[in-house]
């Protein structure tokens, strides 16, 4: 019998047709009221960041076996534990958006180095302006998290523009180190001596919050901070008054801490952030990984993983793996 997998996203005839060509029988679904009785005989979900399936939500999965997200950070929309102790194998596509993630951080620092946004701003309402600018070779760009994401920073950074990588981890990178004359610190070295600096990790409950008040007052005045990863790393509030009272010079966003829907106007947004002129602080709408390669990329290494979990009973990409001791 074809084992039935669940399209929870918006896919692309290209992947629906690579499944189906597997000998996967398909459903879809779009109503988020639907999910109880669309989980029914449901082998395998493929999904996006439509819904968030919690634990009241995979307790109604009778069946299924495996969750293919569409990203890296699929924590954010599937409970790990409830999925784990239901015996579900969770499966996501980790470093196909780091070039793109990492491509997107370089170009908030260069707008902050080299004033475009201000520039473009002050030139078509009819008063140029015409600061010095700053250059990014020669500083030292700190790294927390060297995954696929900080890596490529690094990558860019270091050969780009001769700057020095100064990174934080869990583990040490032998062959980074080599390759690009990265120096592993303890945190507190990182936010000393950073000129930018670029957290890349995921967001947990070891990891929120980790720069407030006190972290940001051990940076350099004139550093700059760029978030690319989840908001809820960096303590809002804290990191308003860095910036209002000069205590750091600038900072990046790709996505905000309210999102549904995000602030019309600086009004609205509790953390002040939205007030500031953009020389200050840069917002995007956690677009950094739109792409259109990445998307494809995406929604290629999801279908494959739910092929090879069915085919071979594994996949590389199991986030999971204690998920067998409750199989």
């Amino acid at each position: 019998m074809a084992k039935k997998i669940l399209i929870a996203c918006d896919i692309g005839d290209p992947f629906k047709n690579k499944l189906e060509k597997a000998g996967f029988e398909l459903s879809f679904i779009k109503d988020k009221e639907a999910l109880p009785q669309a989980l029914k005989g449901v082998h395998g979900m493929f999904i996006g960041a439509r819904f968030r399936f919690t634990p009241g939500i995979l307790e109604q999965a009778e069946i299924l076996e495996a969750i293919s997200f569409c990203g890296a950070g699929v924590g954010t929309y599937v409970d790990e534990e409830t999925a784990t102790r239901k015996g579900i194998a969770v499966m996501n596509a980790p470093g196909v958006n780091a070039n793109s993630v990492a491509e997107c951080a370089v170009g908030f620092l260069l707008a902050f180095h080299k004033n475009l946004v201000r520039e473009n701003n002050d030139l078509k309402a009819g008063s140029p302006f015409r600061a010095m600018t700053t250059e990014i070779q020669g500083t030292t760009a700190g790294i927390i998290g060297m995954g696929h994401i900080g890596r490529r920073i690094s990558e860019i950074l270091s050969h780009g523009f001769q700057t020095s990588i100064l990174y934080f981890s869990r583990s040490r990178k032998p062959g980074l180190e080599a390759s690009l004359g990265a120096r592993f610190a303890d945190f507190d070295t990182v936010l000393r001596e950073s000129d930018t600096l670029f957290p890349a990790l995921p967001e947990t409950a070891e990891t929120r919050g980790m720069i407030g008040r006190d972290e940001l007052a051990k940076m350099k005045p004139d550093a700059i901070l760029i978030n690319v990863a989840r908001p809820g790393l960096v303590d809002g509030k804290a990191l308003y008054e860095a910036l209002s009272h000069n205590k750091l010079r600038a900072a990046a966003f790709d996505g905000y801490y309210v999102s549904k829907p995000y602030p019309s106007n600086s009004q609205e947004d509790p953390y002040g952030l939205f007030s500031l002129p953009d020389n200050k602080f840069l917002c995007t709408p956690h677009t950094a990984s739109r792409s259109l390669k990445v998307w494809d990329d995406l929604f290629d290494r999801a279908a494959d993983n739910l092929i090879d979990y069915f085919v071979t009973g594994t996949c590389e990409n199991i986030i999971n793996p204690n998920y067998l001791d409750f199989r």
